[in-house]
């Protein structure tokens, strides 16, 4: 029998992380900072459960979802500042038209497509996951995050915030989700 208390731990801690970011208002620098924290340890936890299981396919496709996350969140974060300093340069000198290249809606719209990927093989990891500790949470909140994103490239076409709110609560629902699923995580492996 093989005991799993501290990837029990260390995923509890990072999905609480993780929803704690998504509830709270708070500056776009700390959300950087805590979604790297919460993600960490998620993947450390991840990465022991992998080893009990035997699957580190699990641990790798988590990886490369991880990754793809964080880089398309720089990218994003990284157009959203240069579009706010060109609409600050747009009303300064009181500007008639204001105009996004080609390029730039192209770049976001892969971003976000890239996002989505990455939740899709979230999906994946957690329906692994799911499979191996018959914790059906896993599975359901790796499916609400997965749709939560695809709501909100959804507002890239039809810009509406019942589509945001709809995303936010979905991927709000999903780490509360992964954070029982974690809790459910009693005891130890055979």
């Amino acid at each position: 029998m093989k005991e799993y208390k501290s990837a029990r731990t260390l995923g509890l801690i990072g999905s609480a992380v993780c929803l704690f970011y998504q509830v709270l208002p708070i500056n776009l620098f700390v959300v950087l900072i805590l979604n790297l924290f919460g993600l960490t340890l998620i993947a450390v936890s991840i990465f022991n459960l992998a080893k009990i299981f035997n699957d580190m396919s699990i641990f790798k496709k988590l990886l490369i979802s991880i990754v793809m996350n964080l880089s398309a969140k720089a990218v994003i974060v990284k157009m959203s500042v240069g579009l706010l300093k060109k609409y600050e340069n747009f009303l300064k000198f009181k500007g008639t038209s204001f105009h996004l290249s080609k390029e730039f809606v192209s770049t976001f719209m892969i971003t976000y497509l890239v996002l989505v990927i990455s939740a899709y093989i979230w999906q994946g990891v957690f329906y692994k996951l799911s499979q191996h500790t018959q914790i059906t949470h896993f599975k359901i909140g790796g499916f609400l995050y997965f749709v939560g994103l695809a709501i909100l490239i959804t507002t890239l076409f039809i810009p509406t915030l019942l589509f945001v709110f709809l995303s936010k609560f979905l991927i709000i629902g999903s780490w509360i989700l992964i954070l029982i699923g974690f809790h459910k995580l009693n005891g130890s492996v055979v």
